[in-house]
């Protein structure tokens, strides 16, 4: 026969993280247990709510993340495009310059830093390069952290109204209790 512990052990697995690779949990489990602080869950849907709240704003952070990486990765193929006119358009030759210049290897980077120069490209001409390259991706990346911060901040919100209902109701207990009662010590005392 099971106890409402062990459905809640059971239950409580649905809580768990959902991690990628690298993510880094120890991160994780502090940022839910200061979330957990906060609220301050009383039941199982306490739980689950202070779970969103970790969640959305994990995730929110995860996708901030891919944003900065997915122009990272694009930095080769936008320095490439972009050195093509100084190689006569010779796709093949621009994408090996543009290997040269991210490789670890001073001596294949110098060149290919010499013609950017030559031809006025800068880093963030690049990044700019590679953010209209995934100018798609990046809109759908945004439009996914905007929804998970509208949702946390929902969800703090709601939060915030159940502690003011709480308090609020708490404030009416105390005050009919401190209602005064007729005194029994002043009752008429009859011979």
């Amino acid at each position: 026969m099971s106890t409402n512990k062990d459905k809640h052990s059971e239950l409580s697995e649905l809580l768990d993280p959902s991690l990628l690779g690298e993510e880094n949990e120890a991160l994780y489990v502090a940022f839910r247990a200061r979330v957990k602080q906060i609220v301050d869950p009383k039941n199982f849907f306490d739980e689950m709510r202070v779970q969103e709240i970790t969640d959305k704003f994990w995730e929110e952070q995860r996708y901030k993340r891919f944003e900065t990486k997915l122009i990272e990765v694009s930095c080769l193929n936008a320095l490439a495009h972009l050195l093509a006119p100084a190689y006569d358009r010779d796709h093949v030759r621009s994408l090996e310059a543009a290997c040269d210049f991210y490789s670890h290897n001073p001596k294949l980077r110098k060149p290919v830093e010499d013609v950017m120069s030559q031809f006025g490209m800068t880093p963030d001409m690049v990044y700019a390069k590679a953010l209209a390259m995934n100018a798609g991706c990046i809109e759908q990346l945004d439009r996914m952290i905007v929804s998970r911060a509208t949702s946390r901040n929902n969800l703090i919100k709601d939060h915030e109204r159940r502690q003011k209902k709480a308090a609020k109701k708490q404030r009416r207990r105390s005050a009919n209790d401190n209602v005064s009662r007729p005194d029994d010590s002043k009752k008429a005392v009859t011979i």
